[in-house]
């Protein structure tokens, strides 16, 4: 028995004394009546000790129990113990009873448990495995999360597969419809064709919906069409845009977009760069330069730059995040060209190896067809189920 038990014991039985003393009443009266006469009452009560100081009372219970001396019944005047012997054989037959037809129960329930769980059939991982493969997954991260959907126990495999996905996608880490309002400078990156310049317009357009001034940069130099469709797109949401010189410096519109920004209280500023294969060294260095301007004249800004990913690249998607994660350090991806067909499986890859969340979704052309990352919807759809 350790100490703190030893000094419990006394405590607990202080407390239940002091209780049992608290009760109204007199314990003469209770035994005699109400209407015996004081004298007799005043005598029983000498006799059980009941009228000495409370102290003495519980020294001398005690003392009694110490002896296995439980007193007497104040209604039956027997010895407590007596009472109690009476009836534990039928109490101990009751229980061994209940033991008896419990436990057997007990036992078998588990076994056909047990049974049951045996006997139910083995998931067919192969074609989970090959499901996600065809969604762009990857063989390697496919055949990590099958193997971590077999350690799980409950479900049936399409359920533990599905619980695997969500814990590596859904982290808290995506956007809200409000989130687009709080960087200061959004900075598009990506290969050509992805959807960078539609997918500015279509942040723009969330962010006037969320209360916020955005102002739209047209960095991609490159492509003076590129600068025509972003001037027509800022037209049709009422967004004021920056535009860059054809074939001259991105970072120079940056910084006469910043500027501007500075002047006319403008937040957020998202800005169009040119399209760039991750292998090409000098334009993956030109994107550097874009974010070190950003730094420079904006200090105080909180940049995001995000990854505009093609749904439909596969994984060369995961080539190109690895590419311009190591140029321009990204910070989340948005996904366009769901509505094309493919279910984007790069994104767990992407996920998995570089920790980068999925900020947005592109559905359609629209401007309301850009829509914050659900991780639920996206990995029914790498699933092929419906909600």
């Amino acid at each position: 028995m350790t100490g703190v038990q030893t000094c419990a014991l006394p405590i607990l039985t202080i407390i239940v004394f002091a209780l049992s003393n608290v009760l109204p009443g007199d314990v003469g009266r209770q035994i005699l009546g109400p209407f015996a006469p004081q004298e007799s009452v005043d005598e029983l009560n000498h006799r059980l000790g009941t009228d000495q100081p409370l102290v003495t009372q519980y020294l001398n219970r005690m003392e009694a129990y110490a002896r296995f001396d439980l007193g007497d019944s104040y209604k039956t005047r027997e010895p407590v113990s007596h009472v109690i012997g009476s009836t534990f054989l039928n109490s101990a037959k009751l229980a061994l009873l209940a033991l008896l037809v419990t436990v057997p129960l007990g036992i078998l329930g588990g076994i056909i448990a047990a049974l049951r769980r045996s006997l139910a059939p083995e998931p067919d991982w192969s074609a989970l495995e090959e499901a996600l493969i065809l969604s762009d997954a990857g063989t390697a991260t496919a055949r990590v999360v099958i193997d971590e959907a077999k350690g799980l126990r409950d479900g049936d495999g399409t359920t533990r597969l599905r619980s695997v996905l969500l814990k590596a996608l859904d982290d808290g880490a995506n956007a809200s419809p409000a989130d687009v309002r709080d960087p200061s400078v959004i900075l598009l990156v990506g290969v050509n064709g992805a959807g960078k310049t539609t997918t500015a317009a279509k942040l723009a357009a969330r962010a006037q919906s969320a209360g916020g001034t955005p102002l739209l940069v047209a960095a991609d130099t490159f492509r003076a069409a590129a600068i025509d469709q972003l001037r027509l797109l800022a037209e049709r949401e009422q967004v004021p845009v920056i535009e860059g010189r054809p074939g001259g410096d991105p970072a120079a519109a940056i910084h006469d977009a910043l500027t501007a920004a500075r002047v006319r209280g403008l937040s957020p500023v998202i800005i169009d760069t040119a399209g760039r294969l991750q292998t090409k060294h000098g334009l993956m260095d030109e994107l550097a330069k874009m974010r070190r301007v950003i730094e420079k004249l904006a200090p105080d800004a909180r940049v995001e730059v995000l990854l505009v990913l093609d749904a439909t690249a596969g994984q060369n998607g995961l080539a190109q995040a690895r590419g311009f994660d190591r140029a321009a350090g990204v910070d989340g991806v948005v996904l366009t060209k769901l509505d094309a067909g493919a279910r984007g499986g790069v994104a767990l890859s992407v996920r998995r190896e570089l920790s980068l969340p999925v900020r947005w979704v592109c559905v359609g052309e629209g401007s309301r067809d850009l829509l914050p990352f659900d991780a639920g919807a996206f990995v029914d759809g790498l699933l092929g189920l419906a909600r």
